[in-house]
């Protein structure tokens, strides 16, 4: 029952270790896809609110997830086992989260940027080729 819902666990171990390698390059390229559209969307978040005049609080945190998202672009290229990648994304994922909830509590406000961070983290989840206890995870964790 417990490999039913994942993506890199099969029945035997030689099916296994195969479909582990053709998915590799698959999870490699969606967390790098992943990292791009959340720098992105960090980025944009951070020139409207610095232009807005808001605090510090969101100075901060779209620079920290900016960094993060460089770190993960920059790290995805080392990692060559691909549950390592998919705990790595879900971390990413976990952390962005929780980043977004600190800022709109810090702020005392939920924004318009604030709501779309949110929302992007439902888009993101798809790009990553996780199975469904790996989706499932992260959906409950954010």
């Amino acid at each position: 029952m417990k490999k039913l819902f994942s993506a890199t666990e099969f029945a035997r171990d030689e099916v296994t270790s195969y479909a582990r390698q053709l998915i590799l390059p698959e999870t490699r390229a969606g967390l790098c896809w992943l990292a791009i559209l959340l720098l992105a969307l960090q980025s944009g978040i951070y020139f409207l609110e610095y232009r807005a005049g808001r605090g510090d609080a969101y100075f901060n945190t779209f620079c920290l997830l900016s960094l993060l998202s460089i770190h993960m672009i920059w790290s995805v290229r080392y990692v060559k086992d691909t549950p390592t990648l998919q705990y790595l994304a879900m971390t990413y994922l976990i952390m962005y989260a929780t980043a977004i909830v600190l800022v709109a509590h810090r702020a005392g406000h939920f924004d318009i940027a604030l709501m779309a961070s949110a929302v992007m983290l439902f888009v993101a989840v798809p790009l990553m080729p996780w199975g469904l206890k790996e989706a499932a995870a992260v959906a409950i964790l954010i």
